[in-house]
């Protein structure tokens, strides 16, 4: 689920990236990024390739 700067809620496909630190003998999360997954129009995609 990602929330826009209105807090508003959409669920998308998504790429996530952790990074994690030991610390104390706890691994913590110490730094992440989410993002949309890029859309791919698959027809488009092939018509393409068929000029080529």
């Amino acid at each position: 689920t990602l929330t826009d700067k209105h807090g508003n809620k959409s669920n998308v496909q998504a790429r996530y990236t952790f990074v994690y630190e030991k610390r104390d003998g706890k691994w913590l999360i110490i730094n992440h990024h989410s993002s949309a997954m890029p859309e791919v129009d698959a027809p488009k995609v092939a018509k393409v390739a068929k000029v080529k």
